[in-house]
């Protein structure tokens, strides 16, 4: 049930080009799977490629040596991303991502798994939403990440940005 319930978000999240954002509801409190045992769990060296962003995705200042990107398409990060689990239960910690760094759910035993987080930046003045669905196996895993931020420019303009990334993940 949960495999088809992930391609459904999945591919939700293509079609529609992330045009809704998310809620706190959406990215916490996500359901164990029915994993056993913690075969999923390590060190992975990951990559995050920004695919899409709609809404406001400006640049925000933060001083006069920092500018925070919000979405920049094609935009590549890198890094080691760990995975934690104990049954079905799923935590993602990813290294330096300007997104949801810490993002808990579930994985079944097949390796499908979908976890959220909420994570802010800037101070608190911007709010990132994330959720990832996708799938491991015994070298590594994919998935699609679905970002809302929300916040606020010096010149206290409102920024949303919904975005789509593409998570690749290998031991």
């Amino acid at each position: 049930m949960r495999t088809s319930t992930l391609a459904g978000i999945a591919l939700a999240v293509i079609l529609s080009g992330c045009d809704e954002q998310l809620s706190e509801k959406d990215v916490t409190d996500l359901p164990a799977g029915d994993a056993l045992g913690d075969a999923f769990a390590g060190d992975y060296t990951m990559e995050l490629t920004t695919l899409s962003c709609e809404g406001v995705c400006a640049p925000v200042k933060i001083s006069e040596l920092m500018v925070l990107h919000v979405c920049d398409v094609g935009a590549r990060q890198s890094g080691t991303a760990r995975v934690s689990q104990t049954d079905g239960r799923l935590q993602l910690d990813i290294d330096g991502a300007l997104q949801a760094s810490r993002l808990i759910g579930g994985v079944d035993k097949d390796g499908s798994f979908d976890v959220g987080g909420v994570a802010t930046a800037a101070s608190q003045a911007r709010t990132f939403r994330s959720r990832v669905a996708g799938s491991l196996d015994a070298t590594g895993g994919t998935g699609v990440m679905h970002t809302s931020s929300l916040g606020r420019r010096s010149d206290l303009r409102e920024l949303q940005c919904e975005a789509r990334h593409e998570l690749s993940l290998w031991r």
